[in-house]
């Protein structure tokens, strides 16, 4: 994951800017310990960088679902962690742009299909597709 920000907010001059913005937040269950919080993004941060602002520091803007989020960052509320995949398109058109290089560790994903599906060779040739992409 990575924090993203709307192109015509102030600049971002590093992890003590945190502290001109709003962070948007969107809902992940308690029960879910590797969610992509801001907790654990600011904690990240702070392992890199000194001058990073504590959590109760910033103002916050929380969503119940992560498209809600999404919407505020590109509408320029704040600054999110989005998954790169969710607004790739938005992050080569630079509405949206990267403000910290600071990584969270992705969910996975799994391959399914019925045990005796018919079209085995070809779930085997596009799982060892997507086994390459590693």
């Amino acid at each position: 994951m990575q924090s993203a920000s709307a192109a015509r907010q102030r600049p971002f001059a590093g992890p003590s800017a945190l502290r001109r913005h709003t962070l948007v937040h969107c809902y992940w269950s308690p029960a879910d310990t590797e969610a992509p919080t801001w907790q654990r993004c600011l904690a990240a941060a702070r392992a890199r960088w000194r001058d990073v602002p504590g959590y109760d520091e910033m103002e916050h803007l929380s969503f119940r679902e992560e498209l809600h989020g999404i919407e505020a960052v590109i509408a320029g509320q704040g600054i999110g962690i989005i998954s790169d995949v969710l607004v790739a398109r938005e992050l080569a058109d630079g509405q949206l742009v990267k403000c910290l290089d600071v990584a969270l560790p992705g969910f996975g994903y799994f391959l399914t299909y019925a045990a005796d599906h018919p079209r085995q060779r070809l779930i085997n040739a596009f799982s060892d597709w997507i086994a390459s992409l590693r």
